[in-house]
């Protein structure tokens, strides 16, 4: 078992325990590895710059865009309109109606009475900043409060409103026209911009773009191009706000039976509708000014999702004194809408940051070749050679030299130099002897011998 000391740690040299490896230069005259390191430095500069700086266009400084959006509910015109009787979610209607689960199961609804209210009934409430309410099912409560003047002002337990109900549906809510108008605005990069004077499109959810008269030409009807007068349905067309039929966000989203879709039970296992229940929709708005190299176009992208067994509700109260009042029990599509995207700018901040980050991929072309030259090739025992090389122990030179006298010190370290010269030009000429190589360099380095710690103390 070896002794722990100074220069000994427990039989191991701390030299050689602790050894520094260093870059050396080698030329290899091989042209295989040279077209190794060529191609592969090919490779990543064509990723930089084709990729990275033009494809992903990583000269641009991003920020996210802030916005705001308006958006109202029109009625469609009575042209457009079917009669109750032709609706089959209505009573009036005789065809059963009935819903599809996502299991193929066929269940059976309930009807109710429909009514064709105008938008400012519909919509609810009336001004909000970025959500709507499209009421679909509206249960109409007049209320009366109980007991007399024993409750006037209710100051009793027992005090509450009761009276009458009647529930109704909002006839083909599928045909109201949602405007949108929405603007985008990212002061660091300097953007700003209105729908009307920017282009867009709506798409799916298999990413393929929805057109609003594709719904039109489903009914039979025409596509409303200025008819009734204002109206416009488009969307992303220059000059105009976007104008679509509800249906067609439904569609985007992909329920293709509506809103007379399937959406869950109720407590006696009754199917419930879309119609019936409501749901919740989140339209996202992106804006994008990097499709193109011309950071002045900015386009916006809208994507619908339909928000999976969230149904919605809202209650309207109307007071006309303290003992009566009229309660509004709203269910319909609840439309949230989100801006995001990004916006950007030519920053030479960013380029030089993406170059500086990049270019560290250059050092990966020559970790690759080395590493096929000293572990892949046939060759790489004879690479080895060339690339790496094992100097004396310089703990025992400093011994050496801190021993000798100040006469005797630049003779030794003069020597010293000396023999490294002589070792390193005998390791060149062996390395240039390519029967030497061949041979395993036996002979050569007998004739050769690589300066140990022996040999070093005879050459001083």
């Amino acid at each position: 078992m070896g002794t722990c000391s100074s220069n000994s740690w427990c039989g191991r040299d701390p030299d050689k325990l602790f050894s520094y490896q260093t870059v050396r230069v080698a030329r290899v005259n091989d042209r295989r590895l040279g077209l190794l390191h060529y191609g592969f430095m090919v490779l990543i500069l064509g990723y930089i710059v084709g990729y990275s700086i033009i494809y992903q266009k990583n000269y641009l400084l991003r920020v996210d865009p802030t916005g705001t959006v308006r958006m109202s509910l029109l009625k469609p015109d009575e042209k457009l309109l079917k009669a109750t009787e032709e609706l089959v979610y209505c009573t009036t209607n005789t065809q059963p109606y009935n819903t599809t689960d996502q299991h193929g199961t066929v269940h059976g609804c309930v009807k109710q009475e429909c009514l064709y209210y105008d938008a400012d009934f519909v919509q609810f409430p009336a001004t909000e900043q970025t959500a709507i309410l499209a009421s679909t099912r509206v249960t109409n409560k007049t209320q009366t409060m109980s007991a007399g003047d024993r409750c006037n002002p209710p100051k009793e337990k027992d005090c509450e409103f009761t009276g009458p109900s009647a529930t109704f549906f909002i006839a083909e809510l599928e045909k109201y026209t949602l405007m949108l108008a929405h603007t985008m605005s990212a002061p660091v990069v300097g953007q700003h911009g209105i729908a009307s004077k920017m282009q867009g499109r709506l798409l799916d959810t298999d990413g393929n773009e929805v057109n609003p008269c594709d719904d039109y030409k489903a009914w039979g009807q025409e596509c409303p191009k200025n008819q009734p007068p204002g109206v416009y349905v488009s969307i992303g067309e220059l000059g105009y706000n976007d104008v679509l039929p509800l249906q067609t966000l439904l569609r985007a989203g992909g329920l293709k039976d509506g809103l007379d879709s399937y959406f869950d039970e109720d407590a006696k296992g009754v199917a419930e509708t879309m119609r019936y229940s409501g749901i919740v929709v989140l339209l996202e708005i992106m804006y994008d000014n990097t499709i193109g190299y011309n950071t002045s176009d900015t386009r916006y992208t809208y994507n619908v999702n339909i928000v999976d067994g969230a149904e919605f509700k809202a209650e309207e109260l109307t007071s006309q004194d303290s003992r009566s009042r009229t309660l509004l029990d709203r269910h319909g599509v609840r439309l949230v809408v989100v801006q995001t995207g990004q916006i950007g700018r030519f920053d030479m901040q960013v380029l030089l940051l993406s170059l500086v980050t990049s270019l560290g991929l250059i050092a990966v072309s020559t970790t690759v070749v080395d590493f096929l030259a000293l572990n892949i090739l046939p060759e790489k025992g004879l690479y080895a050679k060339y690339k790496q090389i094992e100097t004396v122990d310089f703990t025992d030179l400093r011994d050496e030299l801190e021993g000798a006298s100040t006469n005797t010190r630049p003779v030794l370290e003069n020597a010293h130099s000396e023999s490294v010269k002589t070792h390193i030009m005998d390791e060149e000429r062996g390395l240039s002897n390519p029967s030497a190589l061949l041979h395993g360099h036996q002979e050569y380095h007998a004739e050769y011998p690589v300066v140990t710690q022996d040999t070093r103390d005879r050459s001083y």
